[in-house]
């Protein structure tokens, strides 16, 4: 049974969209509004912005947009029903149980179950494993350690788990949906995970949402770890945060593997973290942003470790943290660190790690010969190059001074290259906005709503309508009078339409609420959108007319053709949009 329009009413009530949205961004007043970093994409510009009064959100570069369930949804993963159960939790609410969407709950709870079941399980083994136990402790550690992080042992039989879930009930297809089995070409199921220590990844929340698993000798992969799953997603999740995020300091250690991340929490630093086996990313980074503002890279000591640490470093800036690198002299890793210097050693290291930009320069500057004039030039020109990347006037001024003293040059003459610098990424990062924002209305958007770029002019009328009604809902019996649904010529628009009839038919004002159980949170988005355009209309019934008969006129003209959007018009209304940020 879908959860009551009263109930979301009421709850949206008691939320504060400034509140929610800013324990994950860091946001600015803008007049009456608020803006920050968009947290579903990359950006070193603020495009998103949050509507104070409209307690709703929107993002200009990806069009990610909606109300505080929308946002819960977006940010943590999550369908309709546990966004509302998550956003009830805080506000003090109880979702009546049978309001709940039942199946959907079940499916994401069976799913936990099986993980849960199948942690205890490796666990079970790792304790009748002797060669696994050894592996573990030749590692340094203890017992306390291997309980706390709940590490197992995947046998090597091909359906040990398999057989076991399924005497609790599981069928085999459900276990292959939680990335526990998988299937072979002869059409026989087996065990994803075998002759493996294991190890549980949890979320915030205290569930098990995945597997990483590892050998005990040579064989390849080294590393194998849970498939996405609708529970579980590599690239947004880190190892060990259930643990970190908790420690209640502003820094957390990012390293590269499970063993680093459980040596660090043995050593007394249980703020380390760890991407799941891939390069960090955006949504990684984003996601450590919520519980810091410092982040530690310490990653291996090789050159492949070093080029990460470098790419790491951008992204983590762009989520707005502060980054600094640790240095682990005489040990490839922070694991080895430990076993041979201890953990006051690695502490003092990580008061005196440099921060990323002395890391970048100091990086650059080791190539060269800073004694020729040539090796001069280059490493200016590379310095240059760092700099202009700092948003700061302040730290450019500071480091840029650094380095002419450190070459005996005249600090000025470097910062006028990197103003240079500036200017050339400022007038490319416009252009590959619009050229990004002209592929997402192509792709993104358009793939929403594709009958818009051939009917740009009654799609457009058709969103004006909605904006009427969707501030006036009384005019929507003058508005029916004229048309219906089937009138609206693109198909998103006429779902659009449709929510917002059964709403004022319930008695309820159209809002986004009244569509989130029924649109995916990228078509809430789109609708965000479509609703910013109310500022462009009076609110009379005149503007109403006009829209019915502008549409109208498009059909009796024949004007809904099959021709792409022209240039220029897809610019225009990127710009018009633009203008609102």
């Amino acid at each position: 049974m879908a959860i009551s329009q009263s109930f979301v009413e009421e709850l949206k009530s008691r939320i504060e969209i400034e509140e929610l949205i800013g324990g994950y961004v860091k946001l600015r007043r803008q007049g009456s509004n608020l803006s920050g970093l968009c947290p579903f994409h990359s950006e070193k510009t603020p495009s998103f912005t949050v509507f104070v009064g409209s307690q709703s959100y929107y993002c200009f570069g990806c069009h990610a947009g909606g109300d505080a369930i929308t946002f819960v949804r977006a940010i943590e993963h999550l369908d309709y029903v546990e966004a509302v159960k998550v956003l009830a939790d805080r506000a003090g609410m109880t979702v009546p149980e049978e309001q709940r969407d039942k199946e959907s709950a079940v499916r994401r709870a069976d799913l936990l179950e099986l993980n849960r079941i199948a942690a205890r399980w490796f666990h079970e083994q790792l304790r009748a494993s002797p060669d696994a136990i050894r592996y573990l402790v030749g590692r340094g550690l203890q017992e306390k350690t291997i309980v706390h992080f709940g590490l197992g042992y995947a046998p090597p039989e091909w359906d040990g788990l398999l057989k076991h879930l399924k005497q609790q009930g599981f069928s085999e297809p459900d276990i292959r949906r939680a990335g526990l089995a998988a299937v072979s070409k002869q059409g026989s199921y087996y065990d994803y995970f075998r002759n493996r220590v294991m190890f549980p990844i949890i979320d915030v929340r205290g569930k098990v949402i995945g597997f990483g698993g590892r050998v005990t000798d040579d064989s390849k992969p080294k590393y194998l770890n849970s498939p996405d799953t609708p529970v579980f997603k590599k690239s947004q999740s880190l190892f060990s945060l259930c643990n970190a995020k908790g420690t209640g300091g502003e820094r957390l250690i990012l390293a590269e593997g499970y063993l680093d991340v459980i040596s660090l929490w043995q050593a007394g630093f249980p703020e380390a973290v760890a991407t799941l086996g891939t390069a960090l990313t955006g949504e990684q980074s984003r996601l450590m942003a919520r519980y810091a503002k410092e982040i530690v890279i310490a990653y291996d000591m090789d050159d492949a470790g070093r080029r990460a640490s470098l790419r790491a470093s951008d992204l983590l800036t762009a989520a707005g943290l502060k980054v600094r690198m640790l240095q682990l002299d005489g040990a490839k890793d922070p694991d080895e660190y430990l076993r041979v210097h201890g953990a006051d050693r690695l502490h003092a290291q990580l008061n005196r790690a440099e921060n990323f930009v002395e890391y970048k320069l100091s990086r650059a500057a080791e190539k060269l010969d800073l004694t020729k004039s040539d090796g001069k030039v280059a490493y200016l020109r590379e310095a240059a190059v760092i700099l202009a990347d700092l948003q700061s006037p302040i730290e450019r001024d500071v480091y840029a001074g650094h380095v002419a003293a450190q070459l005996g040059v005249e600090k000025e003459n470097l910062l006028i290259e990197v103003r240079r610098l500036r200017r050339s990424y400022a007038k490319k990062a416009q252009q590959q906005e619009l050229t990004q924002q002209e592929r997402q209305l192509k792709t993104g958007v358009g793939r929403l709503n594709p009958e818009k770029a051939r009917n740009l002019r009654a799609s457009r009328a058709e969103e004006g309508i909605l904006c009427l009604l969707f501030d006036h809902p009384d005019y929507f019996d003058e508005m029916r009078q004229a048309l219906s649904p089937d009138d609206f010529v693109t198909a998103f628009n006429r779902r659009v339409l449709v929510a917002f009839e059964e709403a004022i038919a319930r008695g309820d004002r159209p809002d986004l609420a009244s569509l989130t159980e029924d649109f995916s949170v990228e078509e809430i988005g789109a609708v965000q959108g479509i609703l910013l355009g109310r500022d462009r209309f009076a609110g009379t019934r005149e503007e109403l007319r006009e829209l019915i008969e502008t549409l109208d006129g498009c059909r009796r003209r024949g004007d809904i053709r099959e021709i792409s959007m022209d240039e220029q018009a897809l610019r225009s209304y990127l710009h018009s949009m633009a203008d609102k940020k």
